[in-house]
């Protein structure tokens, strides 16, 4: 999620493990974002960091930016405005045992849209992941 006044980008990621559950949670904001395909790259790197010092090493990863999960299923972009971001994520891909990247709607994916938009106007939000895991579960 962006906003083009401002030039903030923020995210909300879930991670579930094959079983369903939920691993992680967290949210972040960067700065002078433009591209909503960066925020979208910045967000899957964000995750793939946060699982991986975690310890687990399959996950599934699912994205309502079909744009970003084609890119990644193909190992291929030339996308200027996240290339660098891009180019982690797939260095990324080989620290998992098993990772695969699917796209659903953003209605599927509400959650993480709704763990964005908070985190745009909570800055505790954006630096616990116990406070979005407390949050997420009032809110499920």
């Amino acid at each position: 999620m962006v906003t083009s006044a401002n030039r903030i980008g923020a995210i909300g990621f879930v991670v579930r493990d094959f079983a369903g559950n939920i691993i992680l949670a967290g949210a972040r904001r960067f700065l002078s974002i433009v591209a909503p395909i960066a925020i979208e790259a910045l967000e899957l790197r964000t995750l793939m960091e946060e699982v991986l010092l975690t310890g687990y090493k399959d996950i599934i990863c699912e994205g309502d930016c079909q744009i970003l999960i084609n890119i990644v299923n193909s190992s291929s972009s030339n996308n200027r405005d996240a290339g660098v971001v891009f180019e982690d994520i797939l260095n990324l891909i080989f620290h998992f045992s098993e990772i695969r990247f699917l796209y659903v709607n953003r209605k599927n994916n509400w959650v993480a849209h709704l763990m964005a938009k908070k985190a745009f106007v909570d800055d505790c939000f954006c630096g616990s992941h116990y406070y979005v895991m407390d949050w997420l579960t009032q809110m499920c």
